[in-house]
């Protein structure tokens, strides 16, 4: 009886012993665990400035819009105003969406590759079946040896090349062309020194504050007047000015004086560099007479055909509002919602829910617009 008690104690010190060195390797393996989760890096995150701005509609889609970034929803931005939004984004790709507040599915949709700090600016404009979206600036975090261009390829188009070359230089960079374009003729259209582009490293289409090497080839074109030959009249003074140094040499060497001759060829040469000149100067003075006197006539047509434009306007204006019309509108009365005769919506509708209004007014667009202000919701189909 006692060996067999004594065997039980053994087996329980023994079953003891061994349940001990398993939980002690369980909460190792735990603890490494526990450490190697610690020691992997949460994604970075930077920050983001957005700015957006709603462009205003006169009378249709003019709603308002709501922002999200990754389906997440962030705030509305009133129609035709402008917001700003400071976010905190990981590394890598994102869904910018902006959508109709009423109706989700008009909406649209752009790509942010995020690597940086930055600011990017977004115009958006609301139609009635989708939200265009255009990128018009990005700032970002620059690297070393980078500058950000001062303004947009269309910002660049129609400055002064010299304004345009003064700016690039301000931001840093180094490799800067210009190139002319020799095909103006009055200047009136196009004025003298007007950029045509600006390409840099080939692109000639970028947005304010895109990030370039600073070293990068940037070349500006622009328009300007044609050479008038200038390259045979510098050839000709050239001539004429060895010619009379030579003679005025020789003479020096021989009676260390200019003779007569020399003196009135020097004469005969400056009276006709001064007839030229007379002669350049009266065919400016015409040209820009005739310019004048162009863009004068074209002025005084303009005014007339817009005093013209004005008077007919006002004419149908009065012949419109003297008339009135009859517009049948479809109400469904579960809805109140209104619907025109030819929309594809109250074709679906049931009977029972159908009730004809009739407005008289000048037009729809004022039939339209009173109904709308007695309360009622205008299709966004019709």
């Amino acid at each position: 009886m006692k060996k067999i008690i004594s065997l039980m104690i053994a087996a329980f010190m023994i079953t003891s012993f061994t349940a001990c060195k398993t939980l002690e390797k369980g909460l190792q393996a735990a603890n490494s665990s526990i450490v190697a989760e610690s020691n992997i890096s949460a994604p970075k995150e930077y920050s983001i400035k957005m700015n957006i701005k709603c462009s205003q509609n006169l009378i249709f889609s003019k709603y308002d819009v709501m922002v999200y970034v990754d389906d997440i929803e962030l705030d509305k931005i009133d129609h035709g105003s402008e917001r700003s939004f400071d976010l905190s984004l990981t590394a890598g790709n994102h869904v910018i969406r902006f959508a109709n507040v009423k109706n989700d599915s008009v909406d649209g949709t752009t790509d942010l590759e995020v690597n940086n700090d930055m600011e990017i600016s977004y115009k958006i404009s609301c139609n009635s079946d989708q939200v265009e979206i255009s990128m018009t600036a990005k700032k970002e975090k620059l690297e070393e040896g980078q500058c950000a261009v001062p303004g947009s390829s269309k910002d660049f188009k129609a400055e002064q090349y010299t304004e345009v070359v003064k700016q690039l230089k301000k931001a840093g960079f180094t490799n800067i062309k210009t190139e002319k374009i020799e095909d103006l003729i009055t200047g009136i259209l196009t004025s003298d020194g007007e950029v045509e582009s600006v390409t840099i490293d080939g692109n000639d289409d970028y947005i304010e504050g895109t990030a370039f090497s600073q070293d990068a080839e940037i070349i500006v074109k622009y328009h300007t007047f044609p050479e008038k030959s200038k390259n045979e009249s510098n050839s000709q003074k050239n001539d004429n000015s060895k010619s009379l140094e030579s003679s005025e040499n020789s003479e020096l060497s021989k009676e260390r004086d200019i003779p007569q001759k020399a003196l009135e060829e020097e004469d005969s040469i400056k009276a006709e560099e001064s007839r030229r000149a007379e002669a350049s100067k009266k065919a400016e003075e015409s040209r820009r007479v005739e310019t004048s006197k162009k863009a004068e006539e074209s002025k005084r047509a303009e005014a007339s055909k817009k005093a013209e434009e004005s008077r007919r306007a006002e004419a149908s204006k009065k012949a419109a509002e003297s008339e009135v019309y009859e517009f049948e509108f479809i109400l469904n009365t579960k809805t109140n919602v209104l619907h025109t005769r030819n929309c594809s919506a109250a074709a679906q509708m049931k009977d029972e829910n159908k009730k004809i209004i009739t407005v008289r007014a000048h037009s729809r667009i004022e039939a339209i617009q009173y109904m709308s202000s007695q309360g009622y919701n205008i299709c966004n189909l019709c």
